[in-house]
């Protein structure tokens, strides 16, 4: 009896890998496009605002749960935007220039995933965003500032099975919304920051 037991527990942990192994596809990727960026700062002086777009992108590894979930994690950078401001923004006695830039994003999502046909799927990415904002001025003694905030993020976008190990698609990501930095000093400043890429995915 001990041995039939035995044999049925080995044949049945022996066949887990296989039961499993067509469920849970691991994958990298890469991602790449454009970025919009706003940072803005509001206080007793005045405020300012600076938004625009660059190039930014990551890499990101990840586990797909058949076609219908799965879990992944990033890391990327974002390039930085310049604006020059005139005298008087802020109390500034001269103008100055002012450039901000997401150096580095480290992202930890959950995919919720929809086959619409064989080669076609839509998901919606949900999780968060740390990141580390970086500013730097020539106004006065005010000089370069980094700070590391996380934010609540979401997206949504369509993935094209190119064949069972390669699919492309196109997304969009809300990585921060109006995050509160504290970067100076009796001024309330916030940053906010999305993305559409392109992406490129290779299943394992």
């Amino acid at each position: 009896m001990n041995k039939r037991l035995i044999t049925l527990l080995l044949l049945l942990f022996g066949n887990i890998p296989a039961l499993f192994a067509g469920d849970y596809t691991p994958y990298a990727g890469i991602g790449a496009g454009p970025y919009s960026t706003k940072y803005s700062e509001a206080g007793t002086r005045g405020s300012l605002s600076q938004s625009g777009t660059s190039a930014g992108g990551f890499i990101k590894a990840g586990v797909d749960y058949k076609r219908f979930g799965g879990f992944e994690g990033r890391i990327g950078t974002v390039g930085s935007k310049s604006n020059n401001f005139p005298a008087g923004t802020i109390g500034s006695a001269t103008p100055f220039n002012l450039s901000s830039q997401m150096t580095i994003f480290i992202s930890y999502l959950a995919k919720l995933q929809y086959p619409i046909s064989p080669s076609f799927d839509i998901y919606a990415m949900f999780g968060g965003t740390a990141g580390r904002l970086s500013t730097n001025s020539n106004i006065g003694i005010r000089g370069s500032s980094n700070t590391w905030k996380t934010d609540f993020s979401y997206g949504a976008g369509l993935a094209y099975k190119y064949n069972s190990q390669l699919s492309i698609g196109i997304e969009w990501m809300q990585y921060w919304k109006d995050v509160p930095l504290a970067i100076v000093t009796n001024t309330q400043s916030q940053a906010s920051m999305y993305g559409i890429n392109a992406i490129i995915n290779k299943s394992f």
